[in-house]
């Protein structure tokens, strides 16, 4: 008698072991809800303004100065909208030095315009 009751006891550690373990696990609904909550957000734009510094057609990038001094660099695609320029980005080369109002992004450390849009005097 006493080997089944050894019997009886171990089975019982070894269900309520795992019990405990598989119900200190989330189920799956509740896993799925925390993965959504964690999940990258879309980002609101952020608006730079200040003077234009320099174009780079090749790189597709483009240098703004601040009042205060601050530059930053923003890349730049065909669907980048750009406004008071001739020819979209290739009219902003010959741009050097006027005012820009830049409405960007920033993903992994990157600053993306969405928009460029050429300040009247």
């Amino acid at each position: 008698m006493r080997s089944s009751s050894r019997l009886f006891l171990t089975v019982m550690v070894m269900t309520l072991t795992c019990y405990a373990c598989a119900s200190s696990q989330p189920p799956p609904q509740a896993h799925r809800e925390a993965a959504a909550q964690t999940a990258p957000q879309a980002q609101a734009p952020m608006i730079f303004q200040g003077s234009l510094v320099r174009v780079d057609p090749d790189a597709k990038t483009l240098v703004v100065k601040s009042a205060e001094e601050k530059e930053l660099q923003f890349t730049y695609t065909d669907a980048t909208e750009i406004l008071g320029a001739e020819s979209a980005t290739q009219g902003l080369a010959g741009k050097s030095g006027e005012s820009v109002k830049i409405s960007y992004t920033v993903d992994q450390g990157v600053n993306h315009a969405n928009r460029v849009e050429i300040l009247p005097h």
